[in-house]
């Protein structure tokens, strides 16, 4: 599995800098399109498949309900929210997934650009504050 990973992580590299020269003028939409679903295949979780990836995920934040842009499954339990973003990440885009994990009582909220990973964990996202809370920040 590991050895499949790896080679599947290697394709999704070279894919990304086939991109490079493209990626300041791409929305949100061809983020994930051409970079996150790709990414999450990569990692084999297939964003094809509603058993493992969910779409615009619903979340009830009070009276209002939201969409995670994606929800990595383990049944019918979301186990990791994936929120995605064109150009930089930062703190408010961290914020929003770690509060929709929150809300969901999901452990792990992953925000992405498809270039660079940042992973948190909900449990260490004290005082609003998200630095605490980054497990892994992969570029």
């Amino acid at each position: 599995m590991s050895e499949e990973i790896n080679e599947s992580l290697r394709r999704f590299a070279e894919r990304v800098h086939s991109f490079i020269d493209q990626f300041s003028k791409w929305t949100e939409v061809e983020v994930k399109k051409y970079l996150i679903e790709p990414l999450l295949t990569a990692l084999l979780w297939d964003p094809t498949d509603p058993n493992f990836v969910r779409h615009e995920f619903p979340v009830t934040m009070g009276s209002e309900t939201k969409k995670v842009d994606y929800a990595l499954m383990s049944g019918d339990t979301p186990i990791c929210v994936v929120e995605a973003k064109a150009g930089e990440l930062d703190e408010v885009a961290a914020r929003q997934a770690l509060s929709y994990a929150r809300n969901l009582d999901v452990p792990w909220a992953l925000v992405t650009n498809g270039q660079r990973l940042r992973l948190y964990g909900v449990i260490f996202f004290k005082s609003e504050d998200v630095v605490n809370a980054l497990v892994m920040d992969i570029e």
